[in-house]
């Protein structure tokens, strides 16, 4: 029986990124956006945005570091992060009643992020999102990537949060565009399905709606984790 579904945010619920507002032509900032994109993308500054994800800086940390490169004022900085955020979009306009109707059908809706401060901070209010999750996992406050195992193998991301509903791995599934994830997930017993990069996560969210269509009478025979595994199979 499905009883929780975890979504991922980046590339699956949105594309949307940080002062993406400054792209526009003729938008004041544009080529501090250009700046920003070459700091984003270097890879001197991977180590930074490691520790970002995962607790060990936060959003002002970030503020401090584009002031500096971008030689603006900390206070424009976090403004515009704020503006920019006003901006977002969701990939798939239907993604909020697809998640209520889950909700309404007794499926718990989780979003799992590999995200940072700022973006549960602000971006989750500024989409209207706030009242569209039980429950919102973030590696930046636990301190954990989605891939990553303590030392008995349990998943440092996921775990804590299975354990604490008392819901077994294999009653729950993720969506994510991240495909690289799958191995890793489907050995915590967490079922995957593959959101294709910017396709959003509207395809599984409707065909999960329908998991009660088991056909035949062998197949309502099954356990119910071996339904559910049947039922997967069928939605990729």
């Amino acid at each position: 029986m499905l009883k929780v579904v975890f979504v991922d945010w980046f590339n699956t619920l949105s594309s949307s990124r940080f002062f993406e507002h400054w792209s526009a032509p003729h938008h004041p900032l544009r080529g501090r956006f250009d700046s920003l994109q070459t700091w984003w993308f270097d890879a001197a500054n991977q180590p930074f945005l490691d520790e970002w994800l995962t607790g060990a800086r936060t959003c002002d940390d970030f503020v401090n570091a584009m002031a500096e490169h971008l030689d603006l004022g900390q206070g424009k900085v976090e403004a515009e992060l704020m503006e920019g955020f006003r901006h977002w979009s969701l990939l798939e306009p239907e993604t909020k009643p697809l998640l209520a109707a889950l909700r309404e059908a007794g499926v718990r809706v989780v979003l799992a992020t590999e995200n940072v401060d700022a973006c549960i901070r602000w971006a989750v209010p500024a989409l209207g999102l706030e009242d569209s999750f039980d429950a919102i996992l973030s590696s930046h406050e636990l301190r954990a990537l989605k891939h990553q195992t303590g030392a008995s193998g349990r998943s440092r991301f996921f775990g804590d949060y299975l354990e604490t509903e008392r819901i077994a791995a294999g009653e729950s599934v993720l969506i994510d565009d991240s495909a690289h994830l799958r191995p890793t997930v489907e050995s915590f017993g967490i079922g995957f399905l593959h959101a294709p990069e910017g396709s959003g996560p509207g395809v599984h969210l409707r065909r999960l709606l329908a998991l009660d269509s088991i056909d035949s009478r062998k197949e309502r025979a099954l356990p119910e984790k071996a339904k559910f595994q049947l039922i997967l199979k069928r939605l990729e």
